[in-house]
């Protein structure tokens, strides 16, 4: 039994809206999202990585020393502390 109210108003049923039917799943809708959020998150860990490896580069020349690369290891050297 229906009322005035919900006749008017056009009560919003799924099967009366064809768009609602052929919505994504929120699975697929999110997957994009979150593929997003890991490369956001991936970049951003990277820049902090790098920025950290100049900090201590620049702090090293700044007591005098030397960066010296021994693969992918970096190391001040000729600092006296």
């Amino acid at each position: 039994m229906t009322s005035k109210l919900d006749n008017h108003l056009g009560a919003n049923k799924p099967s009366d809206n064809p768009n609602l039917n052929s919505a994504k799943p929120e699975v697929l809708r999110g997957w994009k999202t979150k593929l997003l959020v890991l490369l956001l998150c991936g970049i951003s860990f990277f820049a902090g990585w790098k920025a950290y490896q100049a900090r201590q580069a620049n702090a090293c020349i700044q007591l005098g020393g030397q960066m010296v690369a021994h693969g992918q290891v970096s190391i001040c050297q000729g600092v006296a502390l």
